[in-house]
């Protein structure tokens, strides 16, 4: 249900919409998908994920409940959360470059820059507050709680194979996939999603001021960055960050061949695969 509502519903418009106009979207039409994706990703995430937590017995209080995150916590973590994403998606976007395909800033899951205005309120809304909450929610909340029961590192490297596929973009694949590790781990170790929606935000906001920055002021994104990587290389030196117990319980490979063989994750991960070569075929050819 997740993945037919959030990825495919909204494809499914474009491609009408497109034909409607033999044409890239409008500015009219970017709203109105944007409109209808947010819909999508509200009923098609909070309603399966939901009743993943019902089922499983996954109360809301066991992800949503408070914690002490005071700034100096925050600012390490963010220090080696985007330190670790700019070197992922530097290299990510070396090797994208190599092989002539292009990259792009990370995106709500279901919205590709091909068919919807990355501008506007209702875009910076869905980027900096819904998505990051829902994603989150659904992802590290649900998904990996349920997951991490059987084990921790099989609830981290399962998550983050979805949520990258859920993002249908080759491009996106690893940056995302890295993504999803990173904010997992944080959330396995404070136990609440608070600090990975707080991150995912901040991440976004990042690209989101570097993409609104003039080219003459380009400096400051370097300055930004390289503050990162002494802050970063400081905590790592001094030991100041935590570490988490990965491996906890069962066979990571005898629990990966057990879930691929569940019936309902075979059928939403092959339609993740035919969404992710639909979607990069279709745009391709536009």
């Amino acid at each position: 249900m997740h993945v037919l509502l959030v990825m495919y519903v909204p494809f499914m418009f474009w491609i009408s919409f497109s034909k409607n106009q033999n044409s890239v979207l409008g500015s009219g039409n970017d709203s109105l998908i944007l409109y209808l994706f947010f819909i999508c990703l509200v009923l098609g995430t909070v309603l399966p994920f939901h009743f993943i937590g019902k089922i499983h017995g996954i109360s809301r209080k066991s992800f949503w409940r408070g914690i002490k995150y005071s700034y100096k916590d925050y600012f390490k973590d963010i220090s080696l959360f985007l330190s670790i994403m700019f070197i992922v998606i530097s290299i990510n976007s070396m090797i994208l470059n190599r092989f002539h395909i292009s990259d792009q800033a990370l995106l709500p899951i279901g919205v590709t820059s091909k068919y919807v205005a990355t501008e506007g309120i209702l875009f910076y809304f869905l980027y900096l507050v819904a998505t990051p909450l829902l994603e989150q929610w659904a992802y590290q909340g649900v998904f990996l709680k349920f997951l991490s029961r059987y084990d921790r590192r099989f609830g981290l490297l399962m998550v983050a194979f979805f949520y990258a596929f859920a993002h249908g973009s080759i491009a996106e694949f690893v940056p995302a996939f890295f993504l999803s590790l990173i904010l997992g781990y944080v959330t396995l170790h404070y136990r609440s999603i608070y600090p990975a929606i707080i991150m995912h935000i901040s991440l976004n906001l990042y690209f989101i001021l570097m993409a609104l920055l003039p080219a003459n002021l380009g400096i400051i994104s370097i300055i930004l960055v390289f503050a990162l990587f002494i802050g970063a290389i400081y905590i790592l030196v001094k030991g100041a960050y935590w570490k988490l117990k990965l491996s906890d319980r069962g066979n990571l490979k005898t629990l990966c061949s057990l879930f691929f063989l569940t019936p309902s994750i075979l059928v939403a991960l092959i339609l993740l695969v035919l969404q992710t070569i639909i979607l990069n075929i279709f745009e391709f050819y536009i």
